[in-house]
C-alpha cells in the first residue's frame, strides 16, 4: 500500500501559513511542456501547454495534485472511508475513488445529477466508479442548491460516525487550504521548467491560479467570463471549438475548465492580437476529458453538423463520385453481401424532389449505384401532383432565387433535358403567366428587401406603385396596398405529372432503380450512420404477402416531403442536425 512522505514547501512558500506535513507520491510529474497551436491562434503569437492529463493515476490530470495532499490528511487522520462530492460525471469524485481504492479506503460519492432516480448506468466516470466499487449517493439539484455541498457532505459523514466509521471529508473539487497545496507545488514545478526556456514564456493561463515569486514579473493573462453560460454548461461554439482542437491537434479538451478557458483564451488573443504579438504563452491544461460523457449529446450534434456540411463542401468542391463514395466505403463495409443488395445512395421518396435529386446525381456520377423508394407509385397523396404546378423567383434568400432560376432554364430545355429514346420528348405545358406578391404599408420594409434581393440574383421583378398596379390590372382592388412585386417573366405553371413523370422515366433510362415499397427502420452503425435500409413491400399479386426487403446504403436523403418526420422516426431517438422551417407532417387537403 502507498505511504506518505515528509513533504517540505518551496523556500518561496515556506512563509505560507500551515504546510502540510506529508504527501503523497501519485502523479507522474513534472508533466510536460509542448508547442501548441490551436485553431484561431493570432500570427506571431507562440503557445506552449503543459500537459497535467498526463499526471498518470487513471487520467486523473490535475485533480491528482490536490488528491496528494488530501488523502495524505487522510491516513495521518486514520480515516478508513473518504467523503467527496461533484457532479455525475465528476473527473474528481472518479480521481478520489481511484486513490481511495489503491489505498485499502472506502469511498462515497455524492453525485449531483438531473434525475436522481434514474439509474445512470455504467457511462464514462460513472462506470469507473463502479468499477472502483465506489458507493454512489445520487442528488438533484434542487436538493443541491437548497442543502449545499457541505451540509451534504456533513450529513453523509455523520451518518457513516453513527455506524462506527471514520470518515474524511474532501469538498467539491478537492479545493480546501489542504488541496491548494497541490497548486503551490505545481506553480513550483512551472517555475523549474521555465528556466529552461531562458524566458521565451511570456505568460501563463491557468484555469486555476497562483503565481510564485519568481515568475510574478512575468505577464499573466486575466481571462474574464470564461465561465461562459456558467459552471459545467457549455455553449455550442464552446463545444465546435473543442472538437476543432482535437481535430487540428490531437489534443482532447475537457469542456468544464480546460476547454472553456483556451475558447475564451483564443477569443481574447483575437480581439487585440497586436499585444500579443512576439509574445509566448503558456496553456496550462489541467486534463478532466471524461467530462465530455456528460455532453455526450450536444457533442453528437455538433460532429454530426460538422460531418454533413464537410460531406457538402465536398460535394460541392471535389465531385460527387468521390465524396459519395468516401462515404460509401466508410459506412457500408458490414452491409455488403450477397443477399443485401448495395447501393451508394438510397433516395426515401419518389416525388419531384426524389427523382430530381437521383437525376441529378446520375447525370453528375454516372457510376454511381441509385435507388429510389416509393411507397405510392400512383402518387395519389403526392403533394406536387396535388399542387398548382407554379414557378417563381419571389423569395427573401438568395440560394431560393438561384434555384427557382435554373428550374425554370430547366424547364424551359426539358425536352432535351428528358428526352429518353424510343419515347416522345416531353411537354410539361409550362406557361410563363407571372407570378406578383402585394405589400400593405405594414409590409412594405419586407418587399422592399425582399425585391432588392431578388435583382441581385439576377431575378427579372419590377416594382409596382398603386397607380401602376391599377393601370395595368384594372380589375384589381388596390385598396390597402402600398406596392407589389411583379415577376415579369420565366415566372409561371406547368402540369407537375408531365413533370414527374418525365423525371421519373429519364432516371430510371440513367441506371436508377426504382424500389415500391416503404421505408420503414433503419440499421445504425457507428456515428449512428445509416448502413441498411428496411423497405416494406405492400400486398400485391406480384410480390404476395407483405415483407421486409433491405439494402445496403452510403447515403440516405430524405425526400419524403410531408412524411420526412415518420421516416426519421425511423432512426430512433437520436437529435438530428436540423436547420429547415419546412414543413414535415402531412397536410389536410380541402
Amino acid at each position: 500500500m502507498l505511504k506518505s512522505a515528509p513533504f517540505v514547501p518551496p523556500v518561496w512558500a515556506s512563509v505560507l501559513r500551515h504546510p502540510p506535513a506529508k504527501k503523497l507520491r501519485l502523479g507522474h510529474f513534472p508533466t510536460p511542456i509542448f508547442p501548441f497551436s490551436p485553431p484561431g491562434l493570432p500570427e506571431g503569437v507562440r503557445m506552449f501547454i503543459k500537459r497535467d492529463d498526463f499526471s498518470g493515476m487513471e487520467t486523473s490530470g490535475n485533480k491528482i495534485r490536490k488528491l496528494e495532499f488530501l488523502l495524505a490528511e487522510a491516513l495521518e487522520q486514520q480515516a478508513d472511508c473518504i467523503v467527496t462530492c461533484g457532479g455525475i460525471q465528476s473527473n474528481h469524485c472518479r480521481a478520489t475513488a481511484a486513490v481511495a481504492r489503491m489505498l485499502g479506503l472506502e469511498s462515497y460519492l455524492l453525485l449531483r445529477t438531473n434525475k436522481p432516480e434514474e439509474d445512470p448506468g455504467l457511462v464514462g466516470n460513472v462506470l469507473f466508479d463502479r468499477m472502483l466499487d465506489a458507493n454512489l449517493i445520487q442528488m438533484s439539484r434542487q436538493e443541491y442548491g437548497k442543502y449545499g455541498s457541505e451540509a451534504m457532505i456533513k450529513r453523509t459523514c455523520d451518518r457513516l460516525r453513527l455506524e462506527g466509521r471514520r470518515p474524511y471529508a474532501i469538498p467539491v473539487g478537492g479545493s480546501n487550504g489542504v488541496g491548494t497545496w497541490g497548486y503551490i507545488q505545481a506553480m513550483d514545478e512551472i517555475n523549474n521548467q521555465l528556466k529552461y526556456f531562458h524566458g521565451h514564456i511570456d505568460g501563463q493561463i491557468l484555469p486555476a491560479m497562483g503565481a510564485a515569486p519568481d515568475i510574478s514579473s512575468r505577464q499573466f493573462l486575466q481571462i474574464t467570463n470564461a465561465q461562459g453560460t456558467g459552471y459545467a454548461r457549455s455553449s455550442k461554439k464552446e463545444l465546435e471549438f473543442i472538437y476543432s482542437v482535437s481535430r487540428k491537434t490531437g489534443v482532447l479538451m475537457d469542456p468544464v475548465y480546460s476547454g472553456k478557458a483556451l475558447f475564451h483564451l483564443i477569443r481574447e488573443l483575437n480581439e487585440a492580437p497586436e499585444k500579443f504579438v512576439g509574445k509566448s504563452i503558456l496553456f496550462i491544461h489541467t486534463g478532466g476529458q471524461f467530462g465530455m460523457y456528460d455532453k455526450v449529446e450536444a457533442l453528437q450534434e455538433v460532429i454530426r453538423q460538422d460531418q454533413v456540411e464537410r460531406f457538402v463542401m465536398e460535394l460541392q468542391t471535389a465531385g460527387l463520385t468521390r465524396a459519395i463514395a468516401s462515404r460509401s466505403v466508410r459506412f457500408a463495409s458490414s452491409v455488403t453481401t450477397n443477399e443485401t443488395p448495395y447501393y451508394d445512395v438510397v433516395v426515401a421518396g419518389g416525388g419531384v424532389m426524389g427523382f430530381s435529386t437521383a437525376y441529378h446525381l446520375a447525370i453528375a456520377s454516372p457510376k454511381l449505384k441509385i435507388a429510389v423508394v416509393e411507397k405510392d407509385p400512383c402518387y395519389k397523396y403526392a403533394s406536387a401532383i396535388l399542387s398548382a404546378g407554379g414557378i417563381r423567383h419571389q423569395f427573401s434568400e438568395k440560394e431560393n432565387i438561384e434555384m427557382s432560376l435554373y428550374g425554370t432554364e430547366f424547364l424551359s430545355n426539358i425536352g432535351t433535358n428528358m428526352k429518353v429514346d424510343g419515347h416522345d420528348a416531353p411537354d410539361v405545358q409550362f406557361v410563363e403567366g407571372g407570378y406578383m406578391f402585394l405589400a400593405s404599408e405594414r409590409g412594405m420594409d419586407v418587399l422592399n428587401q425582399n425585391y432588392a434581393t431578388q435583382k441581385a440574383s439576377g431575378a427579372d421583378v419590377q416594382l409596382l406603385d398603386p397607380v401602376a398596379l391599377k393601370k395595368r390590372f384594372p380589375w384589381i382592388n388596390t385598396d390597402g396596398v402600398e406596392q407589389a412585386i411583379l415577376g415579369m417573366k420565366d415566372q409561371g405553371w406547368f402540369d407537375p405529372w408531365a413533370f414527374l413523370n418525365a423525371l421519373k422515366r429519364k432516371s430510371v433510362a440513367l441506371g436508377v432503380d426504382v424500389l415500391e415499397g416503404e421505408v420503414k427502420h433503419f440499421d445504425l452503425g457507428g456515428q449512428n450512420q445509416i448502413e441498411k435500409v428496411h423497405i416494406e413491400v405492400q400486398n400485391s399479386p406480384e410480390c404476395g404477402d407483405k415483407r421486409f426487403d433491405s439494402v445496403g446504403a452510403g447515403v440516405v436523403v430524405n425526400a419524403a416531403g410531408c412524411w420526412s418526420s415518420k421516416l426519421l422516426e425511423a432512426c430512433g431517438s437520436f437529435d438530428y442536425p436540423r436547420r429547415s422551417g419546412t414543413a414535415m407532417q402531412p397536410h389536410r387537403w380541402w
